[in-house]
Formats: structure tokens, sequence, C-alpha cells
């Protein structure tokens, strides 16, 4: 490439380029990186192509945007920081063609690339590690934490993409992937997309009712004795309440004696019983409320 006139890009100041491909070939890119002519080398190109998003013309024939694959089906969006630094360390060039592609014969990891988008639809089906934080200083995307296994055919895709990259398939594999398809569909469809991936039609769960503020309500019996047990005091509340002045203190404000009971009601009554939930009188050296 060097010999064949191009312009050489600076590296410092790479622009924002984009990589057009098809769906199929996602799984070995982002596997094995951007490589010239395919990941098995059995390609006719000698150098990745990329275009960047200024539309050009030539004379009287209509403006476009060079570096386009004809019949591509997503666009890859490259980190044009990482980018430069990565083919700087590999001692590569980055070459512009008169026409005004961009050319590297360089292999590009997957940490350059940044973004997938569907151009059928515009969903997103890929967010990298550094999308949002080219150098990598604040950690702002952790692509190890992503589900990558498909519910519909098996096939576990690359760690980051909220797509399933099975050509065949094409299903959302992650909760932004569903409410993607839901934002690009319309009218039936995409109430169908809603009950589908957002599992409205599946029973929920019965909600619970409000939790009980009355400080002397059963579960908050059991809890203070539970406590008290695990705080190192084997007889429960009443011998903590003994023994130590600040939870007893705590108690006194939130109006919780030192005995407790257990409020039950009969449910073909009414009548309300009490039941007293500890023994006062544990063995103990000294009262301290004395």
């Amino acid at each position: 490439l060097a010999d064949m006139g191009h312009a050489v890009v600076d590296l410092d100041h790479v622009p924002s380029l984009f990589h057009h491909t098809y769906w199929r070939s996602l799984q070995g890119i982002f596997t094995q990186g951007l490589i010239p002519g395919g990941s098995k080398r059995g390609g006719n190109a000698r150098a990745l192509h990329f275009g960047d998003h200024r539309p050009i013309s030539f004379g009287h024939k209509r403006a476009k945007l060079p570096g386009i694959r004809q019949k591509s089906e997503v666009v890859i969006h490259m980190n044009g920081y990482r980018l430069g630094q990565h083919l700087m360390r590999s001692n590569a060039q980055l070459f512009q063609t008169i026409a005004g592609h961009y050319l590297t014969d360089e292999e590009i990891p997957v940490d350059c690339l940044d973004r997938v988008i569907d151009l059928s639809n515009s969903c997103t089906l890929f967010v990298g590690k550094y999308a949002s934080d080219p150098a990598g200083l604040t950690g702002s995307y952790n692509i190890h934490l992503r589900n990558t296994w498909c519910a519909e055919c098996g096939r576990s895709s690359p760690y980051g993409f909220d797509f399933c990259t099975n050509d065949y398939c094409r299903c959302p594999i992650t909760l932004q992937g569903g409410l993607d398809v839901i934002r690009t569909t319309r009218g039936d469809q995409k109430e169908a997309n809603r009950r589908k991936y957002l599992h409205t039609e599946k029973p929920q769960r019965e909600k619970r009712g409000k939790r009980s503020f009355d400080p002397l309500a059963n579960s908050h019996v059991k809890n203070y004795h539970k406590r008290a047990i695990q705080n190192g005091h084997p007889h429960g509340h009443v011998q903590r309440y003994d023994e130590d002045p600040v939870y007893r203190a705590d108690m006194d404000r939130k109006g919780v004696p030192r005995l407790l009971y257990y409020k039950n009601v009969d449910e073909r009554t009414g009548f309300i019983t009490y039941v007293q939930a500890e023994d006062e009188n544990y063995p103990k050296e000294r009262d301290l409320r004395r």
C-alpha cells in the first residue's frame, strides 16, 4: 500500500471510521478481530477498507459515502483513538485514497471496535468496552458481565452482543436487544414483540402487603429475639435489654418493652390473645437495670 501513492493519515488524529460487513461475519470478527481477506485469509482483499461520514462527489455524480460495501447488512463503528494507538504500536500505517477510502493491511483487534449497527432497522447489536471511554481510564463498560447465550438457537455470541450472531437466528439475547426490537417495529408486530421479549403474558407474582410499622408486630418480635441471639445473648431480647444499655435506650425510644408477647387472632371469633415470647427468669449474674 505504501508504494501506491495513497496519502498517509496522522495516527494521532484518526477520524471516526466505519467498516461495512455481513451478519455472517460477526462471529469471526469479534472472536479474532478484523483481518485482511477474512478470518481464513481466503478473500481477495489485500487491505481493510474503511469509510468516514463525509460524502464526496465526482463532478456531476451524486455525492456518496465512500467505503460502503454493496448489500452490506451491518456497519461497525471504529474507535479512532484506539485504532491509531494500535497502528503506532504495530509500526503500521493508515492510508487515504483519492476516492476517500481508508486502507490498512494490519489486523485490527476487537478493542478497536466500538459499536455494531444493523442497517435494516438501526438496532444497536454491540457496544464495545471502550465505546464511551476511549482510553479505558474509567472502565465504563464491563463486557464480561453480559449474557451471551441465545434461547432460540442455543448458540453463544461474543461478549457484548445484544443479538445472536447466528445468521439464521438474529434474535435478541439481552433485555436491551428486546427493547431495540420493540422500538424499531410498528403495529401488531410491535405488540407481539412486546409480549415475546418482555414476557408480559407470564403470570405475575402477587404483590406483597405493606410491611408493618408496628414495633410490637409478631415479625418484629421474632427479629428482636433472633438478633439478640446473633449478638451473643442466648436468652434473647430480654437478656440483651438487661445487659446492653445502648440497646435498651434504643428500645425505649421505639416503645418496645422488656417483655415481649406474640399476638394471636382467632380467625373464627376474632378474639385476641397474647403469649409471652421469652422467659424473663433466665439465669443471670446481676440485673443491670437496678
